[in-house]
C-alpha cells in the first residue's frame, strides 16, 4: 500500500486538480460558528469517517496510473508508472531497486498481511532493522494481541466496531475543532512563541481569508513570488515588531579585492543568486518615513503584516528577501550550491545536480513527423524510452540520437511571441495536440491526446529557457489557461526550431531514411495548433525541400517531372532521356529545362547529383540477377528490372542500376558458409553513369569515349552499349551518337542493330525468358 499512498502524494502535489474523475461526492457545510475561522467542514455522505475505504478510492485512482499506458489528466498529460518512477526518484533513500518494488509490489491486494506487518512494527518501535529472534518475538505479540481482539471484540477500536450515530456530518464538527484550536495554543505558549504569531481569530476576522494564499492576489505561499503585492501594515491591530539591528543581516558585495573570499566559478554566490532573479532597487514594499532607514540610500520600509515576522526577511539591495526563497535559490535538495551553468540548475534534465547527464521519462526532445504533405518539426514530451526493446526509466544523453532507442511521448502546443519571425519565439500553452478519435459502435467521436513515438536517429535534445507568460506583453496570456496558477511555461526561439527541423532533415538522408517511412499522424482536431502557425495562420516551421519531395511522391501514378515539369508515369524511363542528351552534349534541348540535369553522376530517377537520399543500391541472387533495387529518392518508383534493362519500341530508355564487375568482381560467401546464401546489397551504377564512373575509378581502362587503355571484359563492355533506338529517342544527332569502342565484335551489339537484346552480365540482367521481377 505503500505504493498508492507515496504515488497520491506525489500526484496531489504536482498536479494539482488535474483529475476528477473516480473521487467520491464531497458535501460542504457553512461554518456554524463565527468562533471557528478557518474550520474546513468536507464530509462524505453516509460515512463513519474519512479513512474506512480509503485505500479503496486511492486502489481506483492509481491503478490506471501504474499502468504502462497510463492515466489522462484533464490537460491531456499522461501519468504512467515511469513518471511516477521520476518523481519517487526524488524521496531519500530510494535507489532504482527500491522504487521498482514500490510500483510493483508482488501481492499489491495482500492488504491483510499489509496489516500484519504493520502491527509487527507497532511492537518494535517501528523500527524494522530487527534480528531474526525479534522478529519471531514481534510477530508472536502480534498473534497474541489478535487473539484477544477475537476473543474480546468490544476491544476493538476499528470503526467498523463503533456502534451508535458515528457519521462525521452529524456531530459537532466546530467545538471538536475548538477544542483542538486550544490544546495547539496552549503547547505554542508553552513552546515560547510570539503572541502575535498566534493570534488566529484576528488573523481571520476578515472574509476570504485563504491560509494557502495570504497574500490574496492568487499568490500561494512557498510557491508564488511575492514581488510586487503589497503586504498590508495595520498598525492598530497589528503593531510593527521592533527589529535589533542583529536580526537584520544587510547583504552588500565585498568593499575591497582583498576581503573577497574566493570562490570556486561554478558555485553560485549570494549576490548571483538574488540579484539573478531580482532587480536592485526594486523594493516590494513602499517606503515608511515613519521607520528609521538603514544607510543605504534604497532601503524600503520593514516588513510587516498579519502573521509576519521581520527577522525571517533578509535585506539584498534594497529589497526584503524571504530566509527560505534565498535557500531555494542557493542550495539544491543536497544542501549542494547550485551551479551557475543554468543546465545543470534545471532538475528536470537529471535526477540529481551531481549526477551524470541523463535523459529521464519527463524530459522534452524535438523530432520530424509529417503532417498531410507537410514535414514539420514537433516539441514532444517524453512519456516511454525503449533501448534495445527494453523500457526503462532513464537513459545517457550520449545514447538517446542511436537507431537502438525510440522515444514516445505526446506533441506539446506552442503559439508564437507577436514578434517579426526572424526574432519571435514559442511557447508552450500547457495543452497538448489532440485529434478525433471514433468510439466503436457507434457515430460519435471524441478527442485524444496524440502520442508518437520516434526513432532515436531523427530525435535531438533540446533544453528550454523558462518564462512566465504574466510578465510577458508580447502574448495573449488568456491562452494559456492551461498553465499551472504560477504561468511559467517553456520558450524557445524560431531559429533554433528551424535549425533543429533541417539537422534532422539531413540526419534522415544521411541514413537513407525514406520520406514515406517518416512519422504520419492524422490532421488535429484543432488544425491551427499543428503543424505550429503563425500569427497570420501561415504555416511556421516547416522544411520546404522535404515537403516538395513529399507532395512529388504522392502525386499518384503521373508524377511532375523535377527538370522539365512535365507529367510521367514513369519518371526513370523519362530523366533518363534528360540524362542521355546532356552526356552526349546535347544543349539545345536541355537549356528550356527549369533545372538542370546534375554533373556528377546524377540520380536516375530524379536527374540531381548531390543528394545522399538517391544513393542506388541493388540486391544480387546466388544465379547473380538482381533482385531489388533500393534508393530513398523521393521520386523513386518500382519498374520490372529486365525489361526496363531490354527497353520497347515505345519505351526504349535502357536506363537501369548496373553492377560494376570490377568494383565487385565476386560477392564473399557468408561467414561460416560455403556458399553466399544471402542476397546482400552492393552499391550500383546507372547505366548512362558508367563512363563517367570508369573515368572517376577506373581511368586505367579504355571505353567508347577513351581509345587508350587496357581492354574492358565484353560483358562490362556490353552491360552499357547505347542503341540506335535509344539515341534516336532521345534525339540526339547522329553526329554525336556513342559508338561502340570495337564494331563487329560479336559480344557487343552493333548499334543501329534491329536487336535490342544484350547479353546477360553478373549484375543480373536476366533472360528475357525468366518472370519478370518488379523492383
Amino acid at each position: 500500500m505503500l505504493s498508492y499512498r507515496v504515488a497520491l502524494m506525489i500526484m496531489i502535489n504536482l498536479y494539482d486538480n488535474d483529475y476528477t474523475a473516480g473521487i467520491p461526492t464531497v458535501k460542504r457545510r457553512t461554518m456554524e460558528k463565527p468562533e471557528t475561522p478557518t474550520l474546513c467542514l468536507p464530509t462524505f455522505k453516509s460515512s463513519p469517517n474519512l479513512l474506512v475505504t480509503w485505500w479503496r478510492w486511492w486502489l481506483q485512482l492509481i491503478s490506471p496510473a501504474k499502468s504502462r499506458k497510463g492515466m489522462k489528466l484533464v490537460n491531456g498529460h499522461t501519468i504512467n508508472s515511469a513518471v511516477l518512477a521520476r518523481y519517487l526518484s526524488w524521496l531519500p533513500n530510494q535507489d532504482e531497486a527500491s522504487i521498482l518494488k514500490l510500483l510493483n509490489p508482488d501481492d499489491p491486494q495482500d492488504v491483510p498481511r499489509a496489516i500484519e506487518f504493520g502491527i509487527t512494527r507497532m511492537r518494535g518501535q517501528h523500527n524494522s532493522d530487527m534480528n531474526y529472534s525479534q522478529a519471531l518475538d514481534r510477530i508472536g505479540a502480534a498473534k497474541d494481541i489478535d487473539t484477544v481482539f477475537k476473543k474480546h471484540p468490544d476491544l476493538e477500536t476499528q470503526s467498523y466496531s463503533w456502534v451508535g450515530d458515528v457519521v462525521v456530518s452529524h456531530c459537532d464538527l466546530p467545538s471538536a475543532w475548538k477544542d483542538g484550536c486550544d490544546k495547539a495554543l496552549t503547547v505554542l505558549t508553552d513552546a515560547h512563541m510570539s503572541a502575535v504569531c498566534c493570534a488566529f481569530n484576528e488573523f481571520f476576522s476578515q472574509d476570504g481569508c485563504d491560509l494557502m494564499r495570504p497574500w490574496g492576489a492568487n499568490k500561494y505561499l512557498g510557491i508564488s513570488d511575492v514581488e510586487g503585492v503589497e503586504l498590508s501594515t495595520n498598525s492598530t491591530s497589528f503593531p510593527n515588531t521592533a527589529v535589533s539591528s542583529e536580526s537584520l543581516l544587510l547583504v552588500a558585495g565585498p568593499t575591497s579585492v582583498e576581503e573577497e573570499p574566493e570562490l570556486d566559478k561554478d558555485v553560485l554566490t549570494l549576490e548571483e543568486a538574488l540579484t539573478h532573479d531580482v532587480a536592485f532597487g526594486s523594493p516590494n514594499i513602499d517606503h515608511d518615513p515613519t521607520i528609521p532607514s538603514t544607510s543605504h540610500p534604497d532601503t524600503p520600509a520593514l516588513v510587516s503584516g498579519p502573521g509576519i515576522n521581520p527577522d525571517d526577511y533578509l535585506l539584498v539591495y534594497g529589497k526584503y528577501i524571504y530566509k527560505e526563497t534565498i535557500c531555494r535559490w542557493l542550495l539544491n535538495k543536497h544542501f549542494i550550491a547550485k551551479s551557475l551553468n543554468r543546465q545543470e540548475r534545471v532538475y528536470s534534465i537529471r535526477r540529481s545536480i551531481t549526477g551524470g547527464n541523463t535523459f529521464i521519462i519527463g524530459d522534452i526532445f524535438l523530432t520530424i513527423i509529417r503532417i498531410n504533405l507537410t514535414l514539420t518539426i514537433a516539441l514532444v514530451c517524453s512519456t516511454s524510452i525503449e533501448h534495445h526493446s527494453i523500457t526503462c526509466h532513464h537513459i545517457l544523453a550520449s545514447n538517446v540520437c542511436t537507431p537502438d532507442v525510440k522515444l514516445t511521448g505526446q506533441i506539446l502546443t506552442l503559439i508564437p511571441t507577436h514578434q517579426p519571425v526572424e526574432q519571435c519565439s514559442w511557447l508552450w500553452m500547457g495543452d497538448y495536440v489532440k485529434t478525433r478519435s471514433e468510439i466503436q459502435g457507434i457515430k460519435q467521436t471524441t478527442e485524444k491526446v496524440v502520442e508518437i513515438t520516434a526513432p532515436g536517429l531523427l530525435v535531438e535534445l533540446v533544453n528550454p529557457e523558462t518564462t512566465c507568460v504574466r510578465m510577458r506583453n508580447d502574448i495573449n496570456s488568456d491562452k494559456f489557461f492551461a498553465l499551472n496558477n504560477l504561468g511559467n511555461t517553456w520558450i524557445i526561439e524560431e531559429l533554433a526550431l528551424s535549425l533543429a527541423c533541417d539537422t534532422l532533415w539531413r540526419n534522415a538522408c544521411g541514413h537513407s531514411i525514406s520520406i514515406k517511412n517518416i512519422l504520419h499522424i492524422p490532421t488535429p482536431s484543432d488544425p491551427s495548433m499543428f503543424p505550429y502557425t503563425l500569427p497570420d495562420g501561415s504555416a511556421g516551421i516547416i522544411c520546404i525541400e522535404a515537403s516538395k519531395r513529399l507532395a512529388a511522391s504522392e502525386s499518384g501514378p503521373s508524377s511532375e517531372c523535377p527538370l522539365c515539369g512535365n507529367k510521367t508515369d514513369s519518371m526513370r524511363a523519362h530523366v533518363g532521356i534528360h540524362i542521355l542528351r546532356a552526356s552526349r552534349g546535347v544543349t539545345s534541348i536541355n537549356n528550356n529545362l527549369k533545372q538542370q540535369v546534375g554533373l556528377h553522376q546524377p540520380c536516375g530517377f530524379c536527374g540531381r547529383s548531390g543528394h545522399q537520399e538517391c544513393k542506388i543500391r541493388i540486391k544480387i541472387t546466388n544465379s547473380g540477377a538482381v533482385s531489388k533495387v533500393e534508393s530513398s529518392c523521393p521520386y523513386a518508383h518500382t519498374f520490372q528490372y529486365p525489361n526496363a534493362d531490354i527497353g520497347s519500341n515505345n519505351r526504349p530508355c535502357g536506363n537501369v542500376s548496373l553492377k560494376c564487375e570490377l568494383c565487385h568482381p565476386f560477392l564473399a560467401p557468408v561467414t561460416g558458409k560455403k556458399s553466399r546464401t544471402v542476397a546482400p546489397f552492393i552499391d550500383a551504377v546507372w547505366h548512362y553513369n558508367m563512363i563517367q564512373h570508369l573515368e572517376e575509378v577506373h581511368p586505367q581502362y579504355a571505353h567508347p569515349e577513351k581509345l587508350i587503355g587496357h581492354p574492358l571484359p565484353a560483358q562490362i563492355l556490353t552491360s552499357f552499349t547505347l542503341t540506335a533506338l535509344e539515341q534516336e529517342d532521345a534525339n540526339i544527332p547522329m553526329a554525336q551518337w556513342l559508338m561502340p569502342l570495337f564494331e563487329g565484335e560479336k559480344e557487343n551489339v552493333q548499334v543501329g542493330s534491329s536487336s535490342r537484346k544484350r547479353k546477360t552480365n553478373n549484375a543480373g540482367v536476366v533472360n528475357a525468358k525468366k518472370a519478370c521481377t518488379s523492383v
